[in-house]
């Protein structure tokens, strides 16, 4: 609607100042002539001015109700469900599930999926139906597509696809799981990149009854504490002046390599 307004408005003015020149062109009067210059001058700048008001309007009528909308889809969260029996098992989580099919590319057209900061693809079991579905959204100008791979080679071709990321739960829990029982001093670990992770390790034999500054922990062993846990209660950003406990665990980030020869 608004490219239309738009248009027809840069047209009328065309057509305004050309049936001007005209008149103006028969003109013989020198006086009348600037007058009536001056005249369409002003006349157009009222008009742009105008134009420009009813154009800002125009806009207003499209924005809002589309902002509204948006406003309304703050924190909702909108699933898609084929099977009739799993979706009623999950109203008690989702308040808004569709029993319908995502494959479908005019019922997805129709919930404006553009509109949604995140569609998640979390087919587990049927990779062919998950990559369609993951193309439909691409193409239907999804901003961020989150799928579910249960293989190396579908996580690939998923992000070839038009996936953003993907998660290979088993694989990631997999290699989580290595770690924090495959460790002596490591009991958890949240990967942030290839070689770099905020872990949950015990305090270093050598550190016990030592403060965090006499240690200087950052410069000397490239890693940042994080917080300290004692009794099950985490105690966030400590000072420089903690004094480490034996009986209690530090969460740190560092490099993997750093954080190994730590707990070594």
């Amino acid at each position: 609607i608004l490219p239309l307004c738009i248009t027809l408005v840069i047209a009328s003015l065309v057509l305004l100042v050309y049936i001007a020149s005209k008149n103006i062109d028969a003109l013989t009067d020198t006086v009348k002539i600037q007058n009536t210059v001056g005249d369409l001058q002003a006349f157009l700048l009222y008009m742009m001015m105008i134009v420009f008001a009813v154009t800002i309007a125009a806009a207003m009528f499209v924005i809002v109700p589309r902002a509204n909308i948006s406003a309304g889809r703050i924190n909702e969260v909108l699933a898609i469900e084929k099977s009739e029996e799993r979706a009623d098992n999950a109203v008690s989580i989702i308040d808004d599930i569709h029993i319908a099919d995502a494959t479908d590319e005019a019922f997805m057209k129709s919930l404006g999926v553009n509109d949604f900061d995140l569609c998640v693809v979390a087919i587990g079991d049927n990779f062919q139906n998950a990559l369609e579905i993951t193309v439909l959204l691409k193409d239907l100008g999804a901003k961020y597509i989150l799928a579910r791979a249960s293989r190396e080679v579908h996580r690939k071709l998923l992000l070839r696809n038009g996936a953003d990321h993907v998660v290979y739960a088993e694989r990631e829990m997999a290699e989580r799981l290595a770690i924090k029982y495959g460790a002596k001093n490591i009991f958890d670990y949240i990967e942030l990149s290839d070689d770099t992770a905020i872990c949950e390790i015990a305090v270093p034999d050598g550190w016990v009854g030592k403060t965090i500054l006499q240690k200087s922990v950052r410069n000397k062993y490239n890693v940042s504490i994080l917080a300290t846990k004692k009794d099950g209660v985490i105690y966030a950003n400590p000072n420089s002046d903690h004094i480490f406990d034996k009986h209690e665990t530090l969460m740190v980030l560092a490099h993997m390599d750093d954080i190994n020869r730590i707990t070594r």
